[in-house]
């Protein structure tokens, strides 16, 4: 596991580094810098040095026709990378085969000498404590576990991070991707505006709440990656966009919250692979077309809202009938068969 965070780390900052700025340094000039981030040119020069040995191994071996080179599938222009299930309504978990792909300077492809895990925690923790716009004076502790926010630690870093209510008006910094054994992680009634595709690196997350802020662009795709995840809280900001359906495959979730956004498109059909769901909130959007059967399928729906969409249409699915409707069809073009 330290090998593959180190590779996603550096993979990360091969071809540019995000400063909390929200600057991007292009390799070649970063390499010359001499700032706080002097670790990465190390790690960098490491990387770089790695790929000019392996090139050497390529040349020495490309005569070699009997070796075994790898991955077979890499650079195979014949393998079909689509995904015909989207919007399929016979829709099934083994259909889901589209697993959402982070950044490709994200993929773990290299495999320099791993960096000690406490060296990475110890440039991204206040990366990300700068980045979200804490008050310095909460987090001068040498021990992240004492730092403001941190409510438990697994003795090495943080599993728990709660900062809610704390007027911060900064971004989510990427490095927030490395802290891969968060579990919790609670932003929510602050300022932030963004939120980094790095977050579906965090793989043990199982209660995200960033609602109430002011964050704009589209919910990402690799939310789909969050397997643990259990409760999700995204609502009250400004999404542009449509609801992923890679979410349909975060099988274990129990509450989803994603009203009050600008959200248009439907509401995914992928939607019916979440049996574990008991709350589904979806009001106060720009949705349009019908309440997807697939619906039905959800025993443990308990609380289903979707008023004041203006641009739904049909009926409600009579298994949905008894669960708490909210304001129930309230401006939409739903017609009520429940009554």
């Amino acid at each position: 596991m330290k090998l593959f965070y180190a590779v996603a780390f550096l993979r990360f900052f091969e071809t540019s580094v995000p400063l909390v700025s929200g600057m991007i340094v292009k390799k070649e000039d970063y390499i010359k810098s001499e700032s706080r981030y002097s670790f990465l040119h190390n790690a960098v020069q490491r990387v770089l040095q790695n790929e000019e040995c392996c090139q050497d191994d390529d040349e020495i071996d490309s005569g070699n026709d009997d070796e075994d080179t790898g991955d077979p599938t890499i650079g195979n222009d014949d393998e079909d990378t689509s995904d015909p299930t989207i919007g399929n309504d016979d829709v099934t978990t083994e259909d889901i085969t589209h697993v959402p792909s982070l950044s490709p300077s994200l993929s773990p492809s290299l495999s320099p000498t791993p960096i000690p895990r406490e060296e990475v925690l110890e440039r991204a923790m206040p990366t990300i404590y700068t980045g979200l716009g804490v008050v310095a004076s909460l987090w001068t502790e040498t021990n992240y576990c004492e730092w403001f926010g941190i409510v438990s630690c697994n003795g090495i870093e943080p599993t728990e991070i709660s900062l809610s209510r704390m007027d911060l008006d900064g971004t989510l910094p990427t490095e927030l991707g490395l802290l891969t054994d968060l579990e919790v992680l609670k932003l929510d009634y602050n300022a932030l505006n963004n939120i980094p595709t790095e977050l579906g690196l965090l793989t043990n997350l199982e209660v995200l709440r960033l609602h109430y802020n002011v964050i704009t662009g589209t919910v990402p795709t690799e939310f789909g990656l969050l397997t643990d995840m259990v409760e999700m809280k995204i609502n009250y900001n400004y999404y542009s966009g449509t609801i992923p359906t890679e979410l349909g495959l975060l099988t274990g979730l129990e509450e989803l919250y994603l009203f009050y956004t600008p959200i248009t498109g439907t509401i995914p059909t992928e939607f019916g692979l979440l049996t574990d769901l008991e709350v589904l909130n979806l009001h106060l959007q720009n949705l349009s077309g019908s309440i997807p059967t697939q619906l039905e399928n959800l025993s443990s729906l308990t609380e289903f809202t979707f008023y004041v969409n203006p641009n739904m249409i049909g009926t409600i699915p009579a298994s949905l009938c008894d669960l708490d409707l909210g304001s129930g069809v309230y401006d939409t073009k739903i017609t009520n068969t429940c009554v």
